[in-house]
Order: structure tokens, then C-alpha cells, then sequence
């Protein structure tokens, strides 16, 4: 049977909640739609990457983020005066970046081998998001206002992969003089869904103001997802080109976003 997709889940919701029924005002439940986007990374990185046999060398690692669209609906289900509990449904494009610099020197003998380059690799992770939040909005009577919400997440993955790329230049000498120079480089992708868990859980923290209009409500919103769990399975080496690995182990997600959206009313 074909899953539903986020889209699918957001129309039946509000489908079955519409806004604009009798039922709905009595029970304090609003829909609402939202989209924008997301800077991911992972935290624990540096220690990812070693090639193998080189006597333990260990390279430098800039870590970066990935740019990616955070999309979907919520509920909204009032608890007391500006008080709700807010079920989302998103999908969100995660994961990770890393640029690793390679300078590294052996000696043997009357030999010597430099080797400088860099491995980049880049770890697309996307899930289906499912955050239950506590939401105050500073309202002042007028239904517009500032707002705060917290509350933790569980992420349930949809896809996982990563892209590397490796170049370096290696140059032999033999007593002080250069007798051979080559570039080498090579790219490719690994699938990492059987190396990824299978859930990810968040606690995030938010604000953002809303804006009340005659048939709904407009609003914008920055918040900060803080991964709570490991996302890999276990440790994992993958092979960038010969005896050159990236590693993956112990690391968690961060994601800041900012969405704007639109709440029935």
C-alpha cells in the first residue's frame, strides 16, 4: 500500500477540521499551513575521518550546514486564554556538511611523499517531522501578537544519502628532488538508509509573531530544532577512494528555520 505523503496528511486535516464550521469555534481547534526554510548540520563531527594506514594523522574538519525546505500543517488546539497544544506534521530536508583537509607527510628513507587535498562530503537526511508543542501568544485582547513555543519532537526518516568528492595533489621526492607529481580526485554518493536510525528525537524552542486578519491569521516564525539522539546505527566507514574513509558515529541534528505561514481562524 502506497504511504501518504505529508501533502495528502495536511489536506485530509483540514478537510475533516474545517475552519470555518460551527463545530470548530466551539471546540477551539484552528488549522493552519506553513513553509520556509531550514540551515541544518550535525553536531560531533570532527573525529570522522581518517585515512587508513597513514599513521594516525588526523586532518583538519570544517563543518558547514545544509540549506534545505521545511514545509507542512499543524493543529491548533486551545487549552485556557492564548494557551495551545500544536501537533505538526512537516517534512524537513536535514543533514550535514564537512570539508576535511588533507596535509599529510611520510618519510621513508631517502623518500618523501607529500599529499594536500580535501574530502567534502555532504549528508542529505530528510524526515517526516511530528513536533507537539506548548504555545503562548502575547495577545493583549486584539488575537495579534507575539508568540513562544517549545515542546519536543520525534522525526521519522524518509530518505538518507551522502555525496563526497575527494582531490588531492601527491608528490614524491627522492633526496630533496621532485621525481614524480600526480592529481588525483573522484567523486560518487552512498545510499545511508541502512546506516541511519530510524527516528531522530528534538527539543525545540521557538517565536514569532502572528497577525490577525478578518478570515484567518498571517504569521512568521524562527525557531531552533536541538537533536537529542544518535542518528546513526552504530560506526560506519565509507571508502572515498582507496584508504581514504569518512567515518559516521555519534553525531546528533541541529536545524534553525524560519517559516511563514497561515492559520484558519
Amino acid at each position: 500500500m502506497r504511504k501518504p505523503t505529508v501533502v495528502t496528511v495536511i489536506v485530509v486535516l483540514v478537510l475533516l477540521m474545517n475552519p470555518r464550521s460551527e463545530s470548530n469555534a466551539q471546540t477551539n481547534v484552528n488549522v493552519g499551513i506553513k513553509a520556509g526554510l531550514g540551515i541544518a548540520s550535525c553536531s560531533g563531527l570532527d573525529d570522522l575521518f581518517e585515512p587508513a594506514e597513514w599513521g594516525g594523522y588526523t586532518p583538519s574538519v570544517d563543518k558547514g550546514s545544509r540549506l534545505g525546505v521545511v514545509v507542512g500543517g499543524f493543529l491548533e488546539l486551545r487549552l485556557v486564554e492564548n494557551v495551545f497544544i500544536q501537533p505538526e506534521f512537516l517534512y524537513v530536508q536535514g543533514g550535514c556538511k564537512r570539508d576535511i583537509g588533507i596535509d599529510f607527510y611520510e618519510a621513508m628513507g631517502a623518500i618523501e611523499v607529500f599529499v594536500e587535498g580535501s574530502v567534502e562530503s555532504s549528508e542529505d537526511l530528510n524526515y517526516l517531522e511530528i513536533p507537539i508543542l506548548l504555545k503562548y501568544v502575547v495577545s493583549g485582547g486584539s488575537g495579534s501578537g507575539p508568540y513562544f513555543l517549545a515542546g519536543p519532537s520525534i522525526g521519522i526518516k524518509l530518505s538518507a544519502e551522502m555525496a563526497y568528492g575527494f582531490a588531492a595533489t601527491v608528490s614524491v621526492y627522492e633526496d630533496g628532488v621532485l621525481t614524480d607529481s600526480e592529481y588525483i580526485s573522484d567523486s560518487g554518493s552512498e545510499d545511508l538508509d541502512d546506516y541511519l536510525k530510524g527516528t531522530n528525537f528534538s527539543m525545540i524552542f521557538g517565536a514569532g509573531y502572528i497577525q490577525e486578519l478578518a478570515q484567518g491569521a498571517l504569521f512568521v516564525e524562527a525557531r531552533f530544532s536541538l537533536g537529542l539522539t544518535d542518528i546513526f546505527e552504530d560506526t560506519y566507514d565509507i571508502e572515498t577512494w582507496p584508504n581514504v574513509y569518512v567515518y559516521l558515529e555519534d553525531a546528533k541534528t541541529r536545524l534553525l528555520s524560519i517559516t511563514v505561514g497561515y492559520a484558519f481562524l
